[in-house]
């Protein structure tokens, strides 16, 4: 399982959207997931991981998961679109992951995660434009990517 990772071992952090409504709600998983098995989102990670990135499997289990927002947002025309007050609300827990688990490479998936970013450290990337390429960030390297799912 790709989420349950006790450590950054690697110092790669990937950052999604929002968890979403089954992972938030179903009672046979217990956890947040980007599991290659039940989401679209985990197959195309571990794909990415395995194939592009070259990392063997182990590896991935050392790869840290998590969202630009941690709760799953209200529910609008069938979607749950994150906003700005909620990437605001997180931001303080994702910049102290950042900080505490060491991490050196950050992957967004998709745009609203390159947003929450932008709210940490002003990067000024426009997805169309900046994905597939690594960028400097807080000290850091940023890798935009767009969402999976």
């Amino acid at each position: 399982m790709l989420a349950r990772s006790p450590t950054a071992a690697l110092g790669i952090l990937v950052v999604g959207e929002a968890p979403n409504h089954a992972d938030t709600f179903d009672p046979e998983k217990r956890y947040l997931t980007y599991d290659y098995d039940t989401d679209p989102t985990g197959r195309f990670m571990r794909t990415l991981l395995i194939e592009e990135a070259g990392l063997r499997g182990d590896e991935i289990e050392h790869v840290l998961f998590t969202n630009a927002v941690l709760c799953l947002p209200a529910r609008r025309n069938d979607k749950h679109p994150v906003s700005i007050k909620q990437i605001d609300a997180c931001k303080p827990w994702l910049v102290r992951l950042i900080e505490d688990a060491d991490i050196t490479i950050v992957v967004t998936m998709g745009a609203t995660a390159l947003r929450a970013l932008n709210r940490i450290e002003r990067h000024g990337l426009v997805l169309k434009h900046a994905a597939g390429r690594i960028h400097s960030w807080y000290g850091r390297k940023l890798l935009p990517l767009y969402h999976a799912g």
